[in-house]
């Protein structure tokens, strides 16, 4: 082990280099199994940044007073974006295993887990298809960010959608339309729409709302008449409805903040 210290000359007091070389000797002791980043001092006081290791998650059903009814499945290292297919019957989720995060199926009434993605990438926000038999997902595997899809049932390989940026899928809706949201280095986040062309080829994809502010976590309701995001454009992100298509005006449905919002199978609720 090499050290440089700096020592006065005598003839100036101008400092000089020289280097030192140090052995090792006798059996290692851990300091900590959760430590990070550390540094001594020059009085031989360890500073470190302490880490401990998250306790495992799991998925978990809940009526609408907030009462937990039972978890469902396994537990995992970490787990985010849960979301719900068409039928109800299972979970798509992100889920942490042995270090990588890839897209998670879990049925709700069985012990049944299916592993989507399985790539050292990273993988998340899965979004069911209106059929309940693929999921779209942000994956990085060219440098950044691109929206995948594959079959749940594993029957074929991921394969690229769309999205040339950062890229996000928030949406699916019947008639194959994906919204997504896309934010570049020079630009905040907007929503995009990919849908197919008229003889039903390749998607075609094109912007749904661009603006300054950012805008992200699309919904369209179950009729299609009405798209629910959100917003920074009071300066704090604000769950907003607009008519879908038509351009009309757009108004602000939470108060003190609010994301994420999801509408009821019946079209009547929206949740935020």
């Amino acid at each position: 082990m090499l050290y440089q210290a700096d020592e006065p000359k005598a003839d100036c007091g101008r400092f000089h280099s020289m280097w030192l070389e140090l052995s090792t000797g006798g059996p290692s002791v851990p300091v900590s199994e959760t430590g990070s980043q550390p540094t001594l001092s020059h009085d031989g006081t360890l500073v470190y940044v302490d880490e401990p290791k998250p306790a495992p998650q799991q998925l978990a059903l809940y009526d609408r007073s907030g009462e937990r009814l039972r978890y469902v499945g396994r537990a995992q290292d970490r787990i985010a974006t849960p979301v719900y297919s068409p039928d109800g019957s299972r979970i798509a989720f992100r889920g942490l295993e042995q270090g990588n995060y890839d897209i998670w199926v879990q049925a709700i009434d069985a012990p049944d887990r299916t592993r989507v993605s399985s790539n050292l990438a990273f993988d998340a926000d899965p979004v069911w298809a209106p059929s309940g038999e693929r999921v779209v997902w942000r994956a990085d595997r060219e440098g950044n960010a691109q929206i995948y899809t594959r079959s749940v049932d594993g029957r074929d390989q991921e394969a690229l959608v769309c999205g040339g940026g950062d890229a996000a899928a928030i949406d699916w809706t019947p008639g194959n339309r994906l919204i997504y949201s896309t934010s570049g280095f020079d630009a905040g986040a907007d929503l995009w729409i990919a849908q197919p062309g008229s003889d039903g080829g390749e998607m075609q994809e094109r912007p749904l709302m661009e603006t300054k502010f950012n805008e992200t976590s699309g919904r369209l309701s179950p009729d299609g008449r009405f798209l629910a995001y959100c917003s920074d454009e009071s300066g704090v992100y604000e769950v907003y409805v607009r008519p879908f298509g038509n351009g009309g005006r757009a108004w602000q449905a939470s108060r003190n903040g609010g994301c994420q919002p999801r509408c009821s199978k019946a079209g009547k609720e929206l949740f935020l």
